[in-house]
């Protein structure tokens, strides 16, 4: 580790808040008198109730009209800002701040005010834990010039702002410039005989500054201090209390020094003492589990604390022991997920679930070293599985069982138009002109506040349907075996900073294997192989021997063991990098001198993709469509829009409707597609896909615009269609391509028709040539109707292209683009109808020519 985190890596990345009783953010230089009302919500938060506190603001907001009492909203929302802070929801919590900030800077005198103050140490503490150090630095900064100007250089708020943005340098690696301001803090506090008990925050930073810089010595003695400080200046039961950040921090440092028994010992101390369990045992088992999780414990951030110092205690030597840890903080980081609405904070919940993720992949393939066996095999899929596509899994298997769990229709009426109304508030604010903005800032927040408070009252009303999110994933290697069948075999790939994990399952054989990598190295190869695949502009001049290097280097780094017999269909599972690339590219081999004659992994195996594997599961069980209409080709038409014509896309589309005698649509519009699309089982959309990496819920399938719809159907509105395709065929660029979120995958648009319910889709990963498009769409339709399997139609498809192909125009660029998701099943009977067709045409023809040559014979031997 650079350096020892405040309050265990979850916290380190959320930034290591403040100080004590500052923690939540809000007092600072309001030091001597608050400014929050007195209420009930107040106190709650001051006692550490936060969730409480968040309750009593709610209900106080339906109460305040900002109009009638400008003062006491304004104070309502300041409070909930913190509260929200204090909860980790940060995106509420930055907002309510925005729009606190814009209320006192329109009073006279507003920016010289304390509440101000407390609204940028707020502001900066909550962009420091979203990673956004700039920001909270020039926060941090501007809190400190405005402070000075009272000519107060020995204040107590300065101290509180010497030591936040200290905070912000630690993490830009400015370690001398954060030792400085600590040093000059903990002066201060002496000189004020520390009336807030801060000084054990003070050398606990100080102490991890030391460490960031190698000097061990410091940093016991830093460490030390503060633990003794701490203990004897106030209660250690205290919610807000650095005790058991002390601790944590100790057995990091302990554990760094190969002294692993202090090491426990300090973080099995931080879960006794914050847990309430003086007696709990060090023996690791699911007794141990079960007491952590249903502990009433002072503070839950040392739970996570001692968790992951007690998981790194044994580090080496108790694997086993790891795994009941990290299993118990999945448990937990599952029950934490309940408590967000927001998108953006959820991301954030989920970097951390990952992180646990990788925790417990970890252990579980050192478990699977020493005894290669289905129960480490079995962990290691459970914590593979929790690291993917967390809210998709949640929204497709909360669909699946609400009708199950009947409710009532006015309150899935209500909660749907309060979802769709936060985020019609969202959109309205990322579009805001400076002169909209604050009007827009405050709308949102209604909006997020009405569906806070609504969730709240479902939780008490329903708490069977709100438990539905983020269960804990629960599919056995077994399921997923007898799902499988003989001829297929799944394959997941994950990667961590340190490690990627190669997990292979087939009825056959079960492998988990740890790959030691340099992170950056990785990402190195196979981005430097996408970049050879995507640059069309240097295709002519490509080294191909560079190329089958490339390829060769990265498929015997992921294939380190032997292949399953050609023929078996692959699905892969790819997290992280892996999933930027096509894996049919990948070379067996260096032999061939042309691209068209290269040995392309796609030659010897039919190959599909899912997000997760539970995911796949789904997609297989819900194959049959109900919808009535079997196939729709769609084109656009951008004339005046600034987006380039697609000739090819036009012939296609009007060919495949011809080939699978169904509907071709030359202009579709948006607001026909979404009126119509659920009646077709197949859709085909040929046209412009437009990525938006800022803004994954903004990328767009761009359709024919009209007076109602401007035209783009973006992702988040096709994530709430309800369509009854078993195929949907993006033939667009980078449909399959997005930003990678860590613990859900690529925001892309093909993901989006994942949450719309398709259980296979046909996707592009990069910009796409129109002409081999056309050509390769022929063939895979054609392969369908054959009653190929959809991996094997695409297969086939793309053998067919290289063996038609010549010198560059066999490169990869132009085939290896579109990949197989989901379920890869053929056609159902439905839908194949061309085969069924042919299938009772060959009996029924050789039947009529039966009856016709007994009906010609019969009259014959009458006439004799």
């Amino acid at each position: 580790m650079l350096g020892l985190p405040l309050r265990g890596t979850r916290s380190a990345a959320l930034g290591q808040l403040a100080l004590g009783i500052f923690l939540c953010f809000g007092l600072s230089s309001s030091l001597s008198a608050q400014t929050t009302p007195d209420s009930l919500a107040n106190a709650l938060y001051w006692a550490g109730e936060c969730k409480a506190a968040e309750k009593e603001y709610l209900q106080l907001l339906k109460q305040v009209k900002a109009e009638e009492e400008p003062d006491l909203y304004q104070d309502v929302i300041f409070g909930l800002a913190r509260v929200y802070a204090c909860l980790f929801e940060y995106q509420k919590a930055k907002q309510l701040y925005f729009e606190a900030r814009s209320l006192v800077a329109s009073q006279p005198n507003g920016t010289a005010s304390d509440r101000y103050l407390d609204i940028l140490n707020g502001l900066a503490g909550v962009h420091h834990s979203m990673k956004d150090l700039l920001s909270a630095e020039l926060y941090y900064q501007e809190y400190l010039d405005r402070e000075a100007r009272k000519g107060k250089s020995n204040s107590l708020s300065r101290s509180v702002g010497l030591n936040n943005i200290s905070l912000v340098y630690y993490d830009q690696k400015k370690w001398d410039k954060a030792i400085k301001n600590y040093l000059e803090a903990i002066e201060i506090e002496k000189f004020h005989k520390d009336p807030y008990k801060s000084l054990p925050l003070y050398y606990l930073n100080l102490g991890r500054a030391y460490h960031a810089k190698k000097d061990f010595e410091n940093t016991r003695k830093y460490f030390l201090l503060a633990l003794e400080s701490d203990s004897l200046a106030y209660d250690k039961a205290d919610p807000y209390s650095f005790y058991f950040s002390i601790l944590y921090n100790l057995s990091h440092l302990e554990n760094e020094l190969g002294n692993s028994e202090k090491a426990a010992a300090y973080a099995l101390r931080c879960l006794r003492e914050d847990c309430q369990l003086p007696q709990l045992s060090d023996q690791l088992d699911e007794n141990w589990k079960e007491a952590i999780l249903t502990a009433d414990y002072i503070s839950e951030v040392p739970v996570w604390d001692g968790l992951e110092a007690y998981y790194y205690a044994l580090k080496g030597i108790n694997p086993d022991g790891q795994l009941v840890i990290a299993q118990t903080a999945m448990a937990m980081q599952n029950r934490y997920l309940l408590r967000f609405e927001d998108e953006n904070d959820l991301y954030t919940a989920l970097k951390y679930k990952g992180e646990w993720a990788n925790l417990g992949l970890w252990a579980a393939s050192e478990a699977y070293a020493k005894k290669k066996s289905a129960k480490p095999f079995q962990e290691g899929l459970y914590f593979a599985e929790e690291g993917l596509a967390a809210l998709l899994r949640s929204k497709l298997r909360k669909n699946e069982q609400l009708s199950l769990l009947q409710l009532p229709a006015d309150w899935a009426k209500k909660e749907d138009d309060l979802r769709q109304a936060q985020k019609a508030a969202k959109l309205a604010l990322i579009n805001a002109g400076r002169a909209e903005e604050d009007a827009a800032q405050k709308a949102y927040n209604q909006a997020q506040i009405a569906y806070s408070q609504f969730q709240d009252e479902l939780r008490e009303q329903f708490p069977d349907y709100h438990q539905l999110n983020y269960s804990e994933a629960s599919i056995s290697v077994e399921a997923i075996q007898n799902l499988l069948g003989p001829n297929r075999t799944m394959m997941i790939f994950l990667q961590s900073d340190s490690a990627a994990y190669r997990m292979e399952l087939s009825q056959k054989r079960l492998s988990l294997v740890r790959l030691p990598i340099i992170q950056d190295s990785l990402e190195q190869q196979i981005m430097a192989l996408r970049k050879m695949l995507t640059d069309y502009s240097g295709l002519k001049s490509q080294d191909i021997q560079l190329f089958k290097q490339r390829a060769h280097a990265l498929y015997q780094f992921l294939f380190p063991e032997q292949m399953p017999a050609a023929g078996q269909e692959l699905i892969f599972v790819n997290e992280g990098s892996f999933a930027l690339l096509p894996f049919e590219v990948l070379l067996t081999d260096q032999k061939g001198e042309d691209f068209e004659q290269l040995s392309y992994l796609v030659r010897n195996y039919p190959i599909s993709y899912s997000y997760s594997a539970e995911l796949w599961m789904q997609a297989e069980q819900s194959y049959a469509s109900s919808a009535q209409k079997l196939f729709w080709a769609m084109t656009a038409n951008y004339e005046g829009t600034g987006l380039s014509p697609l000739p090819s896309a036009n012939i296609e589309a009007q060919k495949l409707a011809q080939l699978m005698g169904g509907d071709y649509n030359a202009g579709a519009k948006e607001s026909d597609f979404k009126q119509e699309a659920k009646d077709y089982r197949i859709l085909h959309l040929a046209m412009h896909g437009l990525l938006n990496d800022k803004n994954p819920m903004l990328s767009a399938m761009a359709f024919s615009a009209d007076k109602n719809e401007d035209g783009l159907l973006q992702a988040h509105e096709i994530a709430e269609l309800d369509l009854g395709a078993e195929l949907v065929v993006l033939s667009a660029c980078q449909t399959g391509e997005g930003k990678l979120q860590t613990g859900e995958g690529s925001l892309s648009l093909a993901r989006a028709f994942r949450y719309a319910g398709t259980p296979s889709l046909l996707m592009s990963l990069w910009q796409v040539n129109d002409q081999s498009t056309a050509y390769i769409m022929e063939a895979y339709y054609k392969g369908l109707q054959s009653g190929m399997t959809k991996s094997m139609a695409l297969q086939q498809a793309k053998i067919t292209y290289l063996e038609n192909s010549k010198s560059w125009s066999a490169h990869p660029a132009f085939w290896a683009a579109f990949v197989q998701l989901g379920q890869t099943q053929p056609l159902q009977a439905g839908s194949n109808w061309l085969l069924w067709v042919w299938t009772l045409a060959v009996p029924l023809s050789l039947l009529l020519a039966y009856y016709f040559l007994f009906y010609k014979r019969g009259n014959r031997e009458v006439a004799a």
